[in-house]
This record gives structure tokens, sequence and C-alpha cells, in this order.
């Protein structure tokens, strides 16, 4: 019906808020399918014009998705993924409110490197979470997952035991989740330089499950040899390889300190001038027992 106000009568809202957010994201959609450009270009102006929500926001993407890249919907899509970029930037602040948004929104948001997430962990037990909510069948939810999770969820960044209670999930399929495992723990294994290799390859097509986000939360294992232990005393120190922690880079000094003890000490190597605030937890574990 409103479709048919604009083509004959031209009476349509002349601003875009909550209250008429459907019926403009509805007619936007229906004008699409009967192709009545002028009134998909009416809706997409006011809509992005309107004060974003993250309700409005998530609902404009996933119109956005449906509708043809020949429509004049790119300022839509720019103002919107701007508002949720900002908004969750840091994806651990708003758990619970990322539980109601469109699985359009969800891919935005977590197809980015830079978003502050402790680590990929972190990111699954999210997306699980949000599927159980938005598909409540398991039926679908399998599907969903099986065809977008990829997309969304770095597993080569995942630790190796989140990775084994993937290969028991219910909400995954069995072969589905072993590829993902499997494929994951062989990127693991690469050499350094062939990750990298691996990496670079992957930017040029824009395919970012291989490709390491700016994470605030890191493990980082280093051997310290008996020899070396017994060395000590005569070298002062032995220094870890550089490591990173969101996009600066450490390493690990063992100073010499007693004859029953030596100092663990967290190094910058970056000359930036800004000031962070770094967490630590130091374990030591025998190789023998494998215990903490």
């Amino acid at each position: 019906m409103e479709l048919l106000h604009f083509m004959y009568g031209r009476k349509l809202p002349s601003a875009a808020s909550q209250e008429n957010l459907v019926t403009l994201l509805d007619l936007a959609t229906l004008a699409h399918e009967y192709e009545v450009s002028s009134c998909i270009d009416h809706c997409i102006q006011l809509l992005s014009k309107m004060s974003m929500t993250h309700e409005s926001a998530s609902l404009c993407l996933e119109m956005a998705s449906h509708v043809s890249v020949t429509c004049n919907i790119e300022s839509l899509v720019v103002a919107v993924t701007e508002f949720l970029i900002t908004r969750y930037k840091d994806v651990t602040v708003h758990e619970e409110e990322l539980c109601s948004l469109t699985s359009a929104a969800i891919e935005v948001i977590f197809s980015r490197d830079d978003i502050q997430v402790p680590s990929e962990d972190v990111v699954y037990d999210i997306i699980m979470k949000w599927a159980k909510t938005r598909f409540p069948k398991a039926e679908e939810r399998l599907v969903f997952l099986g065809s977008c999770i990829t997309r969304i969820v770095r597993f080569p960044y995942m630790s190796s035991e989140k990775l084994r209670d993937i290969l028991t999930c219910n909400d995954l399929d069995p072969e589905f989740a072993k590829n993902v495992v499997q494929e994951a723990l062989s990127f693991k294994l690469e050499p350094l330089s062939h990750r990298w290799a691996i990496t670079k390859s992957s930017k040029e097509i824009e395919d970012r499950r291989f490709i390491k986000r700016d994470y605030t939360k890191c493990i980082y294992n280093f051997d310290l040899s008996l020899d070396q232990c017994k060395k000590l005393k005569e070298v002062g120190k032995v220094a870890s390889g550089r490591f990173y922690l969101g996009k600066q880079s450490f390493c690990l000094d063992f100073v010499y300190s007693s004859k029953f003890s030596l100092g663990v000490y967290l190094k910058r190597l970056d000359s930036s001038p800004s000031e962070i605030t770094v967490r630590c937890k130091f374990s030591a574990m025998k190789k023998h027992e494998m215990d903490f």
C-alpha cells in the first residue's frame, strides 16, 4: 500500500524515525522487487540521515544485503558500517547486545582485523552464543554456521584446547568441524615464513581467516633448557624471541638473580612514546610432567 501511495501520490514520510523504520525498510525491499528506483532512493536517503541505534543499524544492513548493488545504497551501508565499527570496537563491552544483531551486522563487525578482543577463543564463544539466540532451531543453526562461520571466526588463531572442543560441538557438522580443525592445526605447524606467505596471499584474495587480529591477549611459550639455566650466572640473562600483543612487540628476559632463583621480565621492544598497560601472568612447566 505504501508503495502505491508513493507511485501515485508521492506520499511518504519526510524523515525516518524509530517509529517508521520497519515501514521504510519493507518499502525499500518491495520497491527493489518491483524496480521502483525513485522510491528506493527516497527511502535510502531518509534512512541514511536518521539517528542510528544498534537495532536500526542492524536492520538497515540486513535490508541492504538483499538489495542490488546497482541501487544507490552505498551511502547507507557506509553510515551503518561506521556506526557498528565504532560501537563494537571492543566486542566484549556489548556482548549481550550483540546477540540481538542480524547476521549481516555480525559479519561486518567480526570481519575486521582491529576489533578489541582478548583472543579468537572469545570470538568463537560470542558467535556460538549469538547463533543459539538467533537460530533457536538446531537445524537452522547447523546450516548457518556451516556456511558462514569461517568468514567470522579465524580458527587458525584459536587455542589447541578450544579446537579440541569444536570436534565435539553439536552445533557444527562433524565433518565440517574436523576439516576446520585440521586446517587450523596445519597452519599452526607451518614454519613462520610459510605462515607469513599464507597470510599475504589471504590479504590479496580478501580471505581473512588466516589474518591475525590485533588481540589484546596472547600466550607465549618459551623453552629454557637445563644447560641455559646453568649458564645464566655466567651470561647474566637469556632473551626470548620477539612476540606481539596488539600492535606492540615484546620479548621476555630471563635474568640470573641468585643461586636458587631467576627473574622473568617483560620487555617492550617498540620505541613508541605512547603508554600502555599490560597485565602479565607467568607459569612454569616441567616438560616431563607437562603440568603447570
